[in-house]
């Protein structure tokens, strides 16, 4: 996507639910069907029960709405009865799974320098001027 991302969260905005239309990109959730399938499930009738078409997932290039996509996590940690559901799936995601800016975050160093690239890479300068950024880094002994 270029240009500025002029999307209302409405999670965050909820009085403003005419306004925009969030999504995510198909391939963030990835790493939760890939999590599904090798709990034995089939992502594709768990998907169709969430009234999810799952022929959209070949194209890497698909969005779903925020709301879809964020309700998949209970649902899947409802079916798998997993209470860690985010660790595990955090367990499985493997380097590249997010391109060029996940292997920069995954290999830093520590969570400072990772936060770094993460400036770099995609540019919070173009976010207003209310955040103010700082980055301390210290020497371990």
């Amino acid at each position: 996507m270029t240009g500025t991302d002029r999307n209302i969260d409405r999670n965050r905005h909820p009085e403003t639910p005419q306004i925009g239309r969030v999504s995510l990109s198909v391939r963030v959730l990835e790493p939760l069907l890939l999590y599904l399938e090798a709990r034995g499930h089939d992502s594709s009738a768990f998907l169709k029960g969430q009234g999810i078409d799952p022929t959209l997932f070949r194209d890497p290039e698909e969005r779903l709405p925020h709301t879809v996509a964020v309700s998949l996590w209970p649902a899947v940690a409802r079916l798998t009865n997993d209470l860690d559901l985010g660790l595990h799936v955090a367990e499985g995601i493997r380097p590249g799974a997010y391109g060029a800016l996940g292997y920069a975050l995954r290999t830093s160093e520590n969570l400072g320098m990772s936060l770094q690239h993460c400036v770099v890479t995609i540019g919070f300068c173009m976010m207003p001027r209310r955040f103010n950024w700082r980055f301390e880094v210290t020497a371990r002994s």
